[in-house]
């Protein structure tokens, strides 16, 4: 992340063009506005765009713009995103979502640096910077979703954005920046479940759980308040593939719960919502897996 920084700082001033890549939630238009605003562009216009959004047919219509009369409801003239972005920077999210064709019509305007509006007759130059984003390409790899030649136009800088999982040392300065108020705090367990949980939607989860747990509680964040795949570890899975049996599943839980309570079984039925007694009936029923006996022997 300070390598991220830096690269940040020095790119920031020139007008190069940008493709930041990463995983879905890692913050990569949080990369392009703070490009944008330590740029000289940074009092002009910021316009984001997302690629997937757009219906198909109406790609160019959103990029360059239309003239009355152009189609069938064109009742007036319609400015597009690379206009209203004039003297500042486009920023196309999930760029690798545009069709081929649209790709083709997108590098036609990055080599000659001007628009043709939709239904008009004279080209418009444009003064734009252009930072792209995407979370599936990959360069070299078959299955790649750009261009090659749209890929060298857009990536004069390239900018990948490390997965959560990958910086967790950055999670408590998350979590303190999420907070709604300074008057709610975490506890060391609960950052613990943090810490660890390997966030598959990345920052944009942790968000999510924080303000989750911010529902649940009163003035301090504890395990039983964060969602509960935090505390179990437990992703979803997709369905075609193997999962733990729902025994296995919940000894792996009541085990973690108890770990997180240094063993207090009382701390532990609270957090799990059961009686003691049935506390007591479950970590029989572990002890025995464990040893290899039947799960089930307790009746």
């Amino acid at each position: 992340m300070t390598t991220l920084h830096d690269i940040i700082a020095r790119v920031a001033p020139s007008d190069s063009r940008v493709l930041i890549l990463g995983e879905n939630g890692t913050g990569k238009e949080l990369v392009a506005r703070a490009i944008h605003e330590k740029s000289l562009r940074s009092t002009r216009p910021f316009i984001k765009v997302n690629s997937a959004a757009i219906p198909k047919d109406l790609i160019e219509s959103e990029f360059f713009g239309h003239e009355k009369g152009a189609f069938t409801g064109a009742v007036t003239s319609r400015v597009g995103v690379f206009e209203q972005a004039q003297g500042g920077t486009l920023f196309l999210d999930e760029v690798g979502d545009l069709s081929l064709g649209a790709q083709a019509k997108l590098l036609r305007v990055l080599s000659a640096n001007e628009i043709h509006r939709v239904g008009g007759n004279r080209p418009i130059p444009i003064d734009v910077r252009i930072i792209a984003a995407s979370n599936k390409y990959i360069p070299g790899r078959g299955d790649q979703v750009l261009r090659d030649d749209l890929y060298h136009r857009l990536a004069v800088v390239q900018i990948t954005v490390p997965p959560l999982r990958a910086r967790r040392d950055e999670i408590p300065r998350l979590v303190t920046e999420f907070l709604p108020c300074p008057l709610i705090g975490v506890s060391d367990a609960a950052m613990k479940l943090l810490m660890e949980y390997d966030w598959p939607g990345n920052v944009r989860e942790l968000q999510n759980a924080i303000e989750h747990a911010c529902i649940m509680c009163d003035t301090t964040i504890r395990p039983e308040h964060l969602p509960q795949r935090v505390v179990t570890g437990v992703v979803d899975a997709p369905l075609e593939a193997p999962v733990d049996t729902l025994d296995a599943l919940t000894r792996r839980y009541i085990d973690r719960v108890l770990i997180y309570t240094r063993g207090d079984q009382g701390a532990a039925c609270r957090i799990l919502g059961i009686h003691p007694t049935t506390l007591y009936r479950r970590t029989r029923r572990n002890r025995q897996a464990s040893l290899g006996g039947s799960p089930t022997g307790d009746k």
